[in-house]
């Protein structure tokens, strides 16, 4: 039997049964690794179902992005219109992602040198359709959202809905795509601001050309004849006012030999391309049907000049006065002279009366350099007045510091002038020869008493009478 191979038998059998011995416990492992596997398995396909909705999310995700991206270009093109040019668009255009790209990294960089935000342009844009909602009511400028997607283009959001990862995404999305448009009416149709901009520029280069065509004519008809009649007019008022002004006040014999005096002065010319205010008088003043072509070119260029500085001032200040008001101050002739108050002592040369000149005379001169240019600037305006209007004027200590002998040439410069006056002092009477009638009224208060009493006397122009109670 050993030679026949029994101990090798025997040994064979031995593995048998040591094998089917290990066999169920194998069973078992391989048993709970297949449970294992069929769980992994399980897990596995539903992470692929779950990856594939994400995809087909993200998918969903990045065509809105794209969408939205060809509709922001479509806004910018609609509001922008120079960008849709011939030159402005490329031959060919890159791909989606690539000019997306490009974008980004302008972004990015202007980033880098601005701390401006979307919520920080929002802000400024608000204040900016507040601060010029008042000049466009004509526009009717309005706020609308546009861009805003609708809830039937988000897909089915995974467990969690809309606090969920896709649900953020999808808001954040959302609310990018969203934009304020500013739309104003012109011509009937609801429009960008930049339409309406270029449609304007347009308008103002053809009236800058109809203007250029026609502004000699306008000059010639408004400067020189309607409004420049008006101005010559008040030119020659106002030198008239002068010579009188002068004359009243040259017949002032004040007690130190003080005379006073007015000059009304042309100023120079601000630019080269101005004429000064004489130059321009004198043109204004001459018949414009004998003005010269090179007169009327000079007229001309001097208005245009100043109108063309008007406009320039309006639009860097941005806001403020109209044009209108520019060019109405333009024209008010009184800002074309200057006055100057004059003074002499004892026949000696006229000198300008200054600040320093003013302070080295005694408290009676400095109270005359003062009356009597009040005296002449109230005159001047009541000149414009009615005949039968009142020319009131009222003086609280009046010529308090001035001697007996100028309060008296006073009172004859007040008289000659016309003016109805209330004067308080508390030594002035006003009981001088050079006064034609005066009401004077003495407060009295006896002993410090509770009450005033009132003492009336009538000054006829040679005797200062009491008026009785009840006269």
């Amino acid at each position: 039997m050993q030679a026949l191979g029994a101990e090798e038998i025997r040994s064979r059998i031995a593995v048998l049964i040591k094998r089917l011995q290990e066999l169920p416990l194998i069973l078992d492992s391989r048993r709970e690794r297949y449970h294992a596997l069929k769980s992994e398995q399980s897990a596995r396909l539903n992470r692929i179902t779950s990856l594939e909705n994400d995809v087909e999310r993200a998918g969903a995700l990045a065509q809105a992005w794209a969408d939205v991206f060809k509709d922001e270009e479509t806004l910018q093109l609609a509001f922008l219109p120079e960008q849709n040019t011939e030159e402005g668009v490329p031959e060919t255009t890159p791909p989606l992602l690539k000019q997306a790209n490009g974008i980004l990294a302008q972004a990015r960089s202007e980033k880098s040198t601005s701390n401006l935000d979307r919520e920080t342009l929002h802000g400024r844009l608000q204040q900016a359709v507040f601060q010029e909602m008042g000049g466009l009511v004509e526009y009717r400028l309005t706020q609308q959202t546009v861009g805003a997607l609708p809830d039937s283009v988000v897909p089915n959001l995974p467990d969690g809905g809309e606090n969920s990862l896709w649900g953020n995404r999808w808001e954040e999305l959302k609310n990018k795509a969203r934009r304020t448009q500013l739309v104003m009416e012109y011509d009937g149709k609801k429009v960008s601001p930049y339409y309406v901009l270029e449609r304007m520029a347009q308008e103002m280069s053809l009236q800058q050309q109809i203007l250029s065509e026609r502004d000699r004519e306008l000059y010639e008809e408004i400067i020189m004849n309607s409004v420049g009649r008006i101005i010559r007019s008040r030119i020659e008022r106002a030198e008239h006012w002068v010579e009188v002004m002068n004359h009243l006040m040259g017949e002032r014999d004040t007690s130190s030999g003080l005379k006073l005096g007015i000059r009304w002065k042309a100023r120079t010319a601000e630019h080269e391309d101005e004429l000064d205010t004489k130059d321009l008088v004198d043109l204004l003043k001459a018949d414009p049907r004998l003005l010269k072509e090179n007169d009327m070119n000079r007229i001309t260029t001097h208005f245009r000049q100043k109108i063309g500085r008007a406009k320039e001032a309006l639009e860097q200040k941005g806001f403020g006065e109209s044009l209108h008001q520019v060019i109405k101050e333009m024209l008010d002739y009184r800002k074309w002279f200057a006055f100057s108050l004059l003074y002499r002592k004892d026949g000696s040369v006229w000198k300008e009366l200054t600040d320093r000149a003013f302070y080295t005379f005694s408290g009676g001169e400095k109270a005359m350099a003062m009356y009597i240019p009040l005296f002449s600037a109230a005159f001047s305006r009541y000149s414009d007045a009615r005949p039968d209007a009142p020319r009131i004027i009222s003086l609280d200590e009046a010529f308090a510091g001035v001697d007996e002998n100028n309060i008296r040439d006073m009172f004859d410069l007040v008289e000659k002038l016309g003016f109805d006056y209330i004067m308080n002092s508390q030594a002035l009477w006003g009981d001088y020869d050079t006064v034609s009638r005066l009401s004077v009224v003495e407060l009295v208060r006896p002993q410090n008493a509770s009450f005033v009493t009132l003492i009336r006397y009538l000054w006829d122009g040679k005797v200062r009478h009491l008026v009785a109670e009840g006269a």
